[in-house]
């Protein structure tokens, strides 16, 4: 008996389909599968209110992968999806789970997209794998018996000749753990790139082994093919059980009732607001400055939306909690790119009959520590909505039966939804079936959907005011490139910027519009070390202003290490110490009293170059008197004095 995740939607309208395909003049080639099929070749346009077989409104169809071309059978289907650039070639990856393992797929010519190989699942198959990347590595975790995480170097991609397509590879670390707690199974892994730290969620570990109960399991993965276990938390003891299983339907213990990230554990238990199912964790770098520079993790725990520091591995801490009417489950939480506000979604309550469309819930945290429901929004449907990824001014939102929907999320608390790209015709009814995940990060104007019986999907909204934008070092400068859409009518494109550490956009230049101008490259002179932020505003002739996706570039110090602070100095709260380096390498960091005793180690491992590394000293964990910080790494030795008053 097949479960609801292998149904397939009926697709009785293929022959008016192709008809359109002739009509709207490309000629894409379709491959038979699973009842899907691939069409690729070139892009289906989104003319009244159809791509193909496919209902959508300004979001035109590049290409579909279907299942049988991503190297699955007709019993697998896919999850999430996520992407990588190749930074050597500049090629671009789709990485899409599958409940067999992760296929590979070079999506650089976006109608034509091809499948490079698979990593299998390290045990069984699994409905539920998610990946993210970091360093180059993707970061693999499944509810697969035995699973743990694999590690994979995505650079062995650029390596497969086309006569080795499709290769399938091996994983090149694993981990589990090890010794100190176990990690057999999770849910899903949130990545904060600027720290090279993971946090594995929703864990399980069978037995009497120590688990982090379903809550954080956070990994140092600053050196990626040995990840090191960091810490457990908010609030969860390193030697916690529990089983990290949520049991999220009542009645019998069906698959086709249940929804794909419950869990058939033969028990039940309450929702709980400890476990983790979701989670982005971020620098924070918004308008609260008490938080401003530390690590946060915005946490979807089944009831509640938890906001926690992570910057102290040993000793992480929430600091809000928010909620809101009629919650079903809690499933993920997002930040706008200023990290002003929060978008969460709720994914049993339209299921459940506590909404009768999809909504969205916007927090404005501005204060991070007292969260405040700020707007609803309520989509066109009555699908359950699943993921959702901001970039720029757009929320792009996986919402199963109705596809992908882009909201413009430019007033943030008045969204408003101005494209949709419908993977799944057959109904929009509120059930788990269709598009899964999204990613929306490349550079260019492309987005991947991931639905879950139908394949993979290459989709670019329009109108886009930017087809393109990117930012390179060149020494002290940040050059900053990009193609403007030829619909978007430009006026003028203002180039804002974020320094390190800062909390406000500054305006730095305005480049008039050009009717004939194809592509814009303008630099960024004398920028100080550490790591800058930079977006466009596009104004347009007629209509709203629009920013782009925010681009990082780093600028690397000219010494071998810069070493600022401490400050304040004595401290009555904390006291922090910046660190950056020229190079990456092996550093120690730890604090120590007046007779040399070490009081708390900071860091061991590696660290990354060109990033601001920030070593905080809390007054409330030491006794008042003077204490030393000291750094050391193969191109760095330094000694801070730090006073602590009480």
């Amino acid at each position: 008996m097949r479960s609801w995740l292998t149904e397939r939607p009926p697709f009785s309208c293929w022959p008016v389909a192709l008809l359109g395909l002739l009509v709207f003049g490309a000629s894409p080639a379709l491959h038979a599968a699973q009842g899907q099929s691939s069409i690729t070749g070139a892009k289906v346009a989104c003319t009244e209110g159809t791509a193909g077989p496919y209902p959508c409104k300004d979001a035109d169809l590049l290409s579909v992968l279907s299942i049988e071309a991503l190297g699955g059978t007709a019993d697998t289907d896919l999850n999430d999806v996520w992407g990588w650039t190749d930074p050597q070639t500049g090629t671009e990856y789709a990485l899409v789970g599958r409940t067999d393992g992760t296929a590979f797929v070079d999506v650089s010519s976006p109608t034509e997209p091809v499948y490079v190989g698979t990593l299998p699942s390290r045990t069984t198959a699994s409905a539920w794998r998610d990946v993210k990347v970091y360093a180059d590595h993707a970061f693999i975790v499944s509810e697969a018996p035995g699973h743990g995480m694999q590690v994979f170097d995505l650079t062995r991609l650029r390596d497969v000749g086309a006569d080795e397509r499709p290769k399938t590879f091996d994983e090149t670390a694993h981990y589990d753990g090890g010794e100190s707690v176990r990690l057999e199974t999770a849910h899903n892994v949130a990545v904060n790139t600027d720290t090279g730290f993971a946090y594995i969620v929703g864990g399980d570990a069978s037995g009497a082994a120590p688990t982090c109960g379903g809550g954080l399991h956070m990994v140092n993965v600053q050196s990626p093919a040995t990840p090191t276990f960091a810490g457990c938390g908010p609030g969860v003891a390193t030697d916690a059980s529990g089983s990290g299983r949520s049991a999220r339907s009542a009645g019998p213990s069906s698959a086709a009732r249940l929804g794909p990230n419950a869990r058939q554990s033969g028990f039940s238990r309450a929702k709980d607001a400890g476990y983790t199912h979701d989670a982005q964790c971020v620098t924070y770098r918004g308008p609260d400055p008490e938080h401003r520079g530390d690590e946060i993790c915005i946490n979807a725990n089944e009831t509640v939306v938890n906001i926690a520091d992570v910057t102290d591995k040993d000793a992480p801490v929430t600091i809000a909690e928010a909620t809101y009417p009629d919650v079903g489950y809690v499933h993920q939480a997002w930040l706008t790119d200023d990290h002003r506000y929060l978008y969460v979604d709720d994914e049993l309550d339209e299921r459940d009959g506590l909404v009768d469309r999809t909504r969205t819930l916007v927090f404005d945290v501005t204060d991070l520590d007292a969260p405040t429901r700020a707007a609803t929004f309520f989509g066109a449907t009555g699908a359950i909505d699943h993921n959702q990824y901001i970039a720029g001014s757009y929320a792009y939102q996986a919402n199963y039966t109705s596809g992908l929907r882009v909201l413009d999320v430019a007033a943030p608390e008045a969204p408003e939804e101005v494209a949709y790209f419908d993977t799944y015709p057959a109904d929009d009814a509120p059930q788990f079936r269709g598009a899964w995940s999204t990613y929306p990060f490349f550079d260019r104007n492309i987005v991947l959907v991931s639905s879950i019986g139908q394949g993979l999907f290459v989709v670019q909204p329009r109108p886009a005011p930017f087809l393109s934008f990117t930012g390179t070092r060149r020494g002290r400068s940040a050059q900053l490139q990009w193609t403007p859409s030829a619909a978007a009518q430009t006026a003028r494109t203002e180039v804002e910027h974020k320094t390190p550490g800062a909390n406000d956009w500054k305006q730095r230049k305005t480049v008039e519009g050009r009717p004939d101008a194809q592509e814009y490259d303008v630099s960024v002179d004398n920028l100080a070390p550490g790591t800058h932020q930079f977006r466009l505003r596009h104004v347009p002739t007629d209509g709203p202003a629009r920013t782009s996706r925010v681009q990082s570039v780093t600028i690397l110090p000219s010494a071998a290490a810069v070493v600022n602070g401490p400050t304040p100095n004595p401290t009555r709260g904390r006291s922090v110490v910046r660190l950056t380096l020229r190079e990456p390498q092996d550093l120690r960091v730890a604090l120590y009293d007046e007779a040399g005793r070490r009081v708390r180690r900071f860091h061991d491992g590696r660290a990354a170059a060109g990033v601001i590394h920030r070593f905080r000293v809390r007054a409330a964990r030491h006794a008042s008197g003077t204490y030393f910080l000291r750094i050391r790494g193969e191109s760095v030795r330094a000694s801070r004095k730090i006073v602590v008053v009480q």
